[in-house]
């Protein structure tokens, strides 16, 4: 037996932060596990007395292929980048349409369905119970299916997004699940991980976005003080914002000036905590993706910066993204 409060209904301050960490609970399920619970009506999800997120009715499970698992993470890379015509192949890999089938014809209609759920203010912006009616009539007219699992999935997001608008009108569930995302594609040693990392950061023009990896760096900062939430060591610091450009709008973190934000208790910690956290994560055993990711473009912007000519005594060989990134990074 378990005591707690229906999650939807409870008036506790911290009611943000465990949909948060519901988030993170049922993308841990979904893309590391493949595991995942199909369930989560509000009376399945409880606040317990002592702040704990319980989690009931583990009777509806659904299980997820590493193929679809990993296919799931290089969509969301090229669904920020717009890259609609590698969306319709990732489709094909994600059981929506069958193999062998031309989607040429299909990325059009792809295409108008993602730019309309991106059109709010990019991929925060999208409301997946809408995606997914938008996306169910494209089988009207094309050989494309919603496969039972996503289905399930689906319903899972809408749900815990239900629960977090009743609170905060502003929220997003992509920008909620950004933080995890940024983990794992940071850490996961896998090829087909790596490469899309590679994708993330670099896109289709194949151009180093130092703005996207420093997003990544700060989302993966949040998605440790989650961590210590779930585990009960987070000590909630003075509330404070990171310093974020405000000239540079990736669509995925939320940005000084747009929506009012409600207090949450997950705040970035102290600077000190901070710096601790990011040299363990850098030299320790989840920063080795990472660490080569970032040798391989330094090593690329040295050989680069060698090759040229002409270049007057004593002037640093690190091209000019890379000394950006650098500075941004410290």
């Amino acid at each position: 037996w378990v005591d707690g409060e229906k999650l939807s209904q409870s008036t506790a301050d911290d009611v943000a932060d465990l949909v948060n960490l519901g988030v993170v609970t049922y993308l841990t399920q979904l893309l590391d596990t493949g595991f995942f619970h199909a369930d989560p009506h509000p009376g399945n999800m409880l606040r317990a007395p002592d702040g704990r997120l319980v989690i009931l009715d583990f009777g509806l499970m659904t299980q997820v292929t590493d193929d679809q698992r990993y296919g799931m993470i290089e969509a969301i890379a090229h669904l920020i980048h717009r890259d609609y015509e590698r969306i319709g192949d990732d489709f094909v890999n994600l059981d929506f349409i069958p193999p062998g089938t031309d989607v040429k014809p299909i990325v059009p209609a792809l295409a108008r369905v993602f730019d309309a759920a991106l059109a709010g203010g990019g991929a925060k912006g999208i409301n997946f119970n809408d995606l997914a009616a938008d996306l169910a009539e494209i089988t009207f007219s094309f050989p494309f299916r919603i496969p039972p699992y996503f289905a399930l999935v689906i319903r899972a997001i809408g749900v815990l997004e239900g629960i977090a608008l009743v609170g905060d009108p502003q929220f997003a569930i992509v920008d909620e699940a950004y933080p995890y995302i940024s983990r794992r594609l940071l850490t996961d040693r896998s090829p087909r991980s790596k490469a899309a990392l590679r994708y993330m950061v670099y896109g289709e023009k194949k151009r180093f976005d130092v703005d996207r990896v420093i997003d990544m760096l700060q989302a993966f900062e949040r998605f440790a003080a989650v961590k210590k939430l779930a585990s009960g060591t987070f000590v909630p610091a003075e509330p404070k914002s990171l310093e974020v450009d405000a000239e540079r709008a990736t669509g995925l973190v939320r940005l000084e000036g747009d929506a009012p934000i409600v207090r949450r208790s997950v705040e970035p910690e102290p600077d000190a905590d901070v710096a601790r956290d990011a040299l363990e994560f850098f030299f320790g055993a989840d920063g080795e993706v990472f660490r080569d990711f970032l040798l391989e473009e330094l090593a690329a912007s040295l050989d680069a910066g060698a090759r040229s000519v002409a270049r007057p005594p004593g002037l640093a060989l690190a091209t000019p993204r890379v000394r950006t990134f650098l500075a941004k990074l410290s």
